[in-house]
């Protein structure tokens, strides 16, 4: 649903935030693998994972619950594209999505997978406290479009995101909402 990567000066505050339907507790067992594009030998290898059961829970709106977690050492995607996948307790990757190019796993959950560009980037020089949000109206993904960088929400309702009949989904956690935006998404 957001994420930050990369800002002017040295990186502070990097963050990926998911939005998950309201009636589920927790969002343990799910995870995010992250992966890196730079060309070459690394190319879609993943370089960290983190598991969401300490996603720290924000506010609540329109059916939904957001929580984030604080990423140390976010790749910044400047050679090649990086990206993250988020994967449900039965290893099936819910979304596989990048920054600054596309990738294909070759390793972990999402290999063999392409990743989907989200088309908008953070650079050197965006403003601390900053993010990239998913904005729109609706509940389905195709309702929504990452935005460039803005101020951050964290924890929050983005700006310019309005979740409109999205309540008493069964959907799982997704990080861009696969058919609806009830599934987790960051």
């Amino acid at each position: 649903n957001e994420f930050h990567y990369d800002n002017a000066g040295t990186d502070q505050d990097e963050f990926v935030e998911v939005a998950f339907p309201a009636e589920m507790a927790n969002l343990n067992g799910y995870y995010l693998e992250f992966y890196n594009g730079r060309t070459g030998s690394n190319h879609g290898k993943r370089y960290k994972t983190m598991e969401l059961s300490t996603c720290v829970n924000g506010g609540q709106v329109g059916g939904k619950k957001f929580c984030s977690v604080a990423v140390l050492k976010f790749q910044n995607g400047n050679r090649g594209g990086d990206g993250l996948a988020l994967v449900d307790p039965n290893n099936i990757v819910l979304q596989f999505i990048s920054y600054e190019g596309t990738i294909t796993a070759i390793q972990g959950a999402a290999q063999g997978m392409t990743s989907t560009d989200i088309g908008v980037q953070e650079t050197k020089n965006t403003p601390v406290g900053h993010s990239l949000q998913l904005g729109g109206t609706g509940c389905a993904l195709s309702e929504f479009a990452w935005q460039s960088p803005r101020s951050a929400t964290k924890g929050n309702i983005n700006s310019n995101q309005v979740l409109d009949n999205c309540g008493g989904s069964t959907n799982a956690p997704t990080t861009l909402p696969p058919t609806q935006f009830p599934t987790p998404a960051p």
